[in-house]
């Protein structure tokens, strides 16, 4: 009887340990992604990357930095094309001290979006359709 109340309480003493620390990486993820924080943004390419920094700062929500190590995150641009007139992608945000992911939208395809330059409409609707819904 003395051993199942040993069980139930170091299981009980256990759960609260992970919660706890589950908690303490959530807030430490979330500050990261709160207004003002200095982001560097990265692609593949340079057209990418100037697209990503025009979405983010039509956003007007993060600081873009021009040095990854004064950024507090990266934002990385994970753009591909599939086809003619055809890119996906999505976008990865790490802590830039640790490295650690922090968030990864689902993936965006601009498959006959009409738009003439795909790789842009890829980039603004990555940010516009799939990181800003998360975030606010």
């Amino acid at each position: 009887m003395k051993t199942k109340f040993v069980i139930k309480k170091i299981a009980l003493m256990l759960m609260l340990f992970i919660v706890s620390i589950n908690g303490y990486a959530q807030s430490a993820s979330d500050s990261l992604l709160k207004r003002n924080t200095k982001v560097y943004i990265v692609a593949s390419d340079s057209r990418s990357i100037e697209y990503g920094q025009d979405a983010i700062r039509g956003w007007n929500y993060w600081q873009i930095v021009d040095k990854q190590s004064d950024a507090d995150a990266v934002v990385n641009f994970k753009i591909r094309a599939c086809s003619i007139g055809e890119h996906k992608g999505h976008i990865e945000i790490t802590d830039a001290k640790t490295n650690e992911l922090i968030l990864k939208t689902k993936v965006f395809n601009t498959a006959l979006k009409g738009r003439w330059d795909t790789k842009r409409a890829c980039v603004e609707n990555l940010v516009n359709k799939r990181l800003i819904p998360m975030i606010e």
